[in-house]
C-alpha cells in the first residue's frame, strides 16, 4: 500500500507542470494593441460588405461584393485613415486601434453615431475583417467588411 502511495505522489508530481502549462493564458498568442495597430498600416481593398438586420425575431441578410480596388481603406502611422471609392479619396478621418476595437470619425459619418467603434475580428499580413454591430430605431444591425491587403 505504501508503494501504491508513493507511486501516485511521484505521478502527480510528474504529472505538475502538465497542468501548470495548459492553466497559463492563452492570449499570449493573441497581438497586443501596439502589434494590432502596427498591422493595420496600409492600404486595404474591401472585397465584400454583409449585413444582417434582426427586427421583432426576424432577421434578413445580403451582401455586396466589390471590383478591384473600387473601395480601398487607408490607414497611415499618423492614424488617419483615407477612404477612396473608385480610385478617388471620399474621406479623411481619425482612428485609434485599442486591443481589437478601431474607433473611427467614419462610423459617425457612415453609421449616425449609432455605433462607436468597429470590431476587429481578423487580422493579418493579408486579411482583415471588421465587425460594426449597433441599434438603430427597433432594428439590430451588423455589418461585416473583408478587406485583402494590396500595400
Amino acid at each position: 500500500m505504501k508503494t501504491m502511495k508513493s507511486f501516485l505522489v511521484m505521478l502527480l508530481v510528474a504529472m505538475m507542470p502538465m497542468f501548470i502549462t495548459s492553466c497559463q493564458n492563452d492570449k499570449k498568442n493573441e497581438p497586443s494593441s501596439d502589434a494590432t495597430e502596427d498591422l493595420i498600416i496600409g492600404e486595404w481593398e474591401c472585397t465584400e460588405q454583409a449585413y444582417e438586420i434582426s427586427f421583432d425575431g426576424d432577421t434578413e441578410s445580403d451582401s455586396e461584393s466589390f471590383g478591384s480596388e473600387e473601395l480601398v481603406w487607408e490607414f497611415d502611422e499618423d492614424e488617419n485613415l483615407s477612404v477612396y471609392w473608385d480610385g478617388e479619396r471620399e474621406g479623411k478621418y481619425d482612428y485609434n486601434v485599442n486591443g481589437k476595437k478601431l474607433y473611427t470619425e467614419l462610423i459617425d459619418e457612415w453609421f449616425g453615431g449609432d455605433a462607436d467603434y468597429f470590431t476587429i475580428k481578423k487580422l493579418t499580413d493579408t486579411k482583415l475583417i471588421l465587425e460594426i454591430e449597433f441599434e438603430d430605431y427597433d432594428e439590430e444591425i451588423l455589418y461585416t467588411f473583408y478587406f485583402d491587403r494590396i500595400k
